[in-house]
């Protein structure tokens, strides 16, 4: 069953299981985890912007291959969490999404190590530049 708009933020009561990051910058890696200063300021500015947004019905699919042709561009986070997550009846592992200055974007889910399936969407109240996460 699709819930939209629920009293709790599913998305960012998820957050609270995320045990590393990992920051694309055109096509290089780094990985942080929970234990460095930076995975928390990061986390935090992650979750301040998925708890004034809303989960809406996502029209985009990920292809693992093409997902991964595109993060060797731009700016791009992955969440790793510690255990398996479900949102909306979507199973994922970690989540994956571009930095870019948007008023919505869609969050790719990972499972058994692809990037497939249906996308979460995220519909924010105002335009928000993501890439000031990393800052």
């Amino acid at each position: 069953m699709l819930v939209l708009n629920s009293s709790e933020n599913e998305i960012q009561e998820s957050l609270k299981q995320v045990e590393s990051l990992v920051v694309f910058e055109n096509g290089i890696q780094t990985e942080l985890k929970n234990s460095q200063p930076k995975f928390a300021d990061i986390l935090e500015k992650i979750s301040q912007i998925f708890a004034s947004s809303r989960i809406m019905p996502a029209f985009a699919v990920s292809l693992h291959d093409l997902t991964v042709q595109d993060m060797k561009t731009d700016s791009w986070i992955k969440l790793n969490f510690s255990t398996g997550q479900t949102i909306n009846e979507l199973p994922f592992d970690s989540l994956l999404f571009r930095l870019d200055d948007c008023f919505g974007f869609n969050i790719i889910r990972e499972t058994d190590g692809k990037f497939q399936g249906r996308c979460i969407y995220l519909d924010l109240d105002e335009k928000t530049d993501l890439r000031k996460i990393l800052d």
